[in-house]
């Protein structure tokens, strides 16, 4: 599937620009960040990572006139339309934390510490990058 299928499919709606939206969520992210500096649980900030994510690529889709009903689709979104500003591997991170924000959301799963150790400086480049996309 790709972001095309998703307008087809109807899990994505064509919208008028929204820069309100994109404004308040980016907002919230930041909030969301500062609160995440308390947190002292690897699942609790895998979560948490996922939601910055989440919330930036919604705030991006606002911009460009699109509402996404598919956490997928925000990630084809930034695939189909940014592939040149984030690797193949940037992505699928991506894509694996939505898989484990669901697991944790819906199955009471739990992220080892290590994971985050291994990852997090690849999340948190990856919301800058989201971050420094919102502002061009």
């Amino acid at each position: 599937m790709n972001f095309e299928d998703c307008i087809k499919k109807r899990l994505v709606n064509k919208r008028s620009v929204d820069k309100e939206m994109a404004d308040s969520l980016n907002s919230l992210v930041d909030i969301r960040l500062r609160n995440m500096k308390n947190l002292d649980n690897t699942t609790l900030k895998i979560e948490s990572y996922y939601e910055v994510i989440k919330e930036l690529l919604t705030a991006l889709l606002s911009l460009k006139g699109y509402k996404s009903y598919s956490h997928e689709c925000l990630i084809l979104f930034l695939k189909d339309r940014h592939s040149k500003d984030f690797t193949t591997a940037q992505i699928e991170l991506i894509d694996q934390l939505r898989v484990m924000r669901n697991d944790i959301a819906y199955r009471g799963f739990f992220v080892e510490e290590e994971y985050l150790t291994r990852n997090e400086l690849q999340i948190t480049g990856i919301i800058d990058q989201l971050k420094q996309l919102l502002k061009d």
